[in-house]
């Protein structure tokens, strides 16, 4: 049951377009590594009216990777990296849709476990939201107002615009903060 919960979060999410965006990547070209067991279509557990989100990783170039993130009614395509950050592995995922109105960014998931199962936990959006509002200052980001909203300006959303560098020195300050990454989704090939 906790693994179904698990990815209906993951899930609603993504569908939601609720992950942290971040306007430069959250990795240099000297963080990134091959990880060539992340390969194929990794599954989460099925829902009850069937429907099952799968995930699928292909390599591109230089590294790089395509991914498809899809289930029967929706399907989202990004490219992204694996990196480290000191021993950690993280995901860094970006939309691969781009028009008039459409920008692409950023999105940061930590690589709990790759193996038999992939384990992947999303950067707490709700988390990073929070800390943005208390430490206005600490890290460079912008404030989207909610079109439903306007006038609160508690619903912004905040996309963060600081440079990898401070990025990277944000995520190595908080990685071991409770619910800085929310739970780990669980994925089966």
């Amino acid at each position: 049951m906790k693994t179904r919960t698990n990815c209906l979060l993951l899930m609603t999410v993504l569908l939601a377009g609720c992950w942290q965006k971040s306007a430069n990547p959250f990795y240099t070209a000297k963080d990134v590594v091959a990880e060539p067991k992340l390969a194929g279509t990794w599954m989460e557990e099925q829902e009850p009216d069937g429907n099952r989100t799968t995930w699928t990783f292909a390599a591109a170039s230089d590294q790089r990777l395509d991914v498809v993130v899809q289930n029967k009614s929706e399907k989202y395509e990004f490219e992204g990296c694996v990196f480290k950050l000191g021993e950690d592995r993280f995901l860094d995922f970006e939309g691969k849709t781009r028009g008039v109105s459409v920008i692409p960014t950023h999105h940061l998931f930590k690589i709990v476990e790759l193996g038999g199962e992939l384990k992947l936990a999303a950067l707490n959006t709700d988390w990073v939201q929070k800390w943005l509002r208390k430490n206005p200052s600490a890290l460079a980001h912008i404030a989207i107002a909610d079109p439903e909203h306007r006038e609160d300006r508690e619903k912004d959303e905040l996309v963060l615009t600081a440079d990898t560098k401070a990025l990277q020195q944000f995520i190595r300050e908080h990685l071991n903060d409770k619910d800085f990454f929310l739970e780990a989704t669980v994925l089966k090939k």
